[in-house]
């Protein structure tokens, strides 16, 4: 019963942001990649990725997920654009960029780094990228077609969320992938 929890903290989506994200997903679909796509009804902004965290230390881990984000006021996330992670010559991961507040969402991250630090949960190397997670490609396979997509591809609505809370999720991995479970959620006050 002492497991260790994975967990991660993160912004969740709004159902509209949830449907933009599947039309989105369902027209790269047409494409027939060989990926491997992200159920978008459990889709979310990841702020800081903990691991797997021993049992007995999530009580200093909600203590120090609530005490610092008591002044952080709402602010407003947009969907951009669509895009590849590393590069479209080796494509990896399709995401949906996300435009709005990142400042503050980058002065969140912070925060949330320097805390979980002092708890030696190690921080994160690679810089914050605003993006939610599409699919994972498996193989090239069909790679100039997505290249050509992404070139023509521009977002005419945009949808617009007001973040208001954020969220300490457990994640636990299955066969039929990933089971999120809220272990607790901060309110943002104006």
């Amino acid at each position: 019963m002492n497991n260790p929890i994975r967990s991660f903290i993160a912004i969740e989506l709004s159902e509209e942001f949830r449907r933009f994200l599947a039309q989105a997903q369902s027209e790269i679909k047409k494409l027939d990649l060989d990926a491997k796509w992200v159920n978008q009804q459990i889709a979310h902004l990841t702020l800081k990725f903990l691991g797997n965290v021993p049992h007995q230390k999530m009580v200093s881990v909600i203590k120090i997920f609530q005490n610092p984000l008591q002044g952080i006021k709402p602010f407003a996330i947009e969907a951009a654009q669509l895009g590849v992670f590393p590069n479209i010559e080796f494509p990896q991961i399709i995401w949906l960029g996300l435009s709005g507040d990142i400042p503050m969402i980058q002065n969140l991250i912070a925060i949330l780094e320097d805390n979980f630090a002092k708890l030696g949960i190690a921080k994160e190397r690679r810089d914050f990228q605003a993006h939610i997670t599409l699919g994972r490609l498996k193989s090239k396979k069909n790679i100039p077609a997505l290249a050509e997509f992404l070139r023509k591809s521009t977002i005419l609505i945009r949808p617009q969320q007001t973040v208001d809370h954020i969220t300490l999720f457990k994640s636990t991995l299955t066969s039929l992938g990933p089971v999120y479970e809220v272990l607790t959620r901060i309110q943002l006050l104006p």
